[in-house]
C-alpha cells in the first residue's frame, strides 16, 4: 500500500548510519551501489563538493534512472 511504502522510504531517510556520503565516500562505497560501476563511482569522485544528493545527475552525469533507484541510500553529510 501506498503508506507501508512511505514508512519504508521515511525509515531509511532516518537511518543516517547506513547512507553512503557522495561528498565523502570511498571508490568502493560508491562502487557497491546499484548501477554505479567503476567509472561512475570516479565521475563522482572527481565532481564533488555536492550540495545535494541530485546534483550527480548532472554534475556526474550520472543517469536519472540510475539515481531513481540509489537516492535513498545517499546523503550529503
Amino acid at each position: 500500500s501506498q503508506i507501508s511504502n512511505s514508512q519504508i522510504s521515511n525509515s531509511k531517510l532516518q537511518d543516517k548510519s547506513s547512507l553512503i556520503n557522495i561528498n565523502t565516500a570511498s571508490m568502493s562505497e560508491l562502487d557497491s551501489l546499484t548501477g554505479i560501476g567503476e567509472a561512475r563511482a570516479r565521475l563522482i569522485l572527481d565532481n564533488r563538493p555536492y550540495g545535494s544528493t541530485e546534483e550527480i545527475v548532472a554534475k556526474a552525469k550520472i543517469p536519472q534512472s540510475v539515481y531513481e533507484k540509489i537516492k535513498d541510500s545517499l546523503s550529503i553529510y
